[in-house]
């Protein structure tokens, strides 16, 4: 079901998905599979670089920072945020 954490992130972070953990995004220890973590901040990443940048700028990943809270489990509803830091 769903859990709700009471830790907010920084404002200065933008909303890029909001989605519900589903049966095959579960990996055999019951938890949301790593690389489903992977391929959401890929997916994010990949979106921030193509929009446009004020003056012509490009923007590149010089690195990036996962936070994991907690476990997630099946049923749950995660946000995936991110920005220009």
């Amino acid at each position: 079901g769903d859990r709700v954490m009471n830790v907010r992130p920084p404002p200065a972070l933008d909303v890029f998905e909001t989605f519900t953990v589903a049966p095959d995004q579960i990996d055999q220890f019951g938890h949301l599979n790593a690389l489903v973590y992977r391929a959401k901040s890929e997916a994010f990443a990949a979106s921030l670089l193509a929009s446009s940048v004020p003056g012509g700028a490009r923007l590149h990943v010089a690195d990036a920072y996962l936070r994991f809270r907690r476990e997630q489990r099946l049923g749950d509803r995660l946000e995936v945020r991110g920005g220009v830091l």
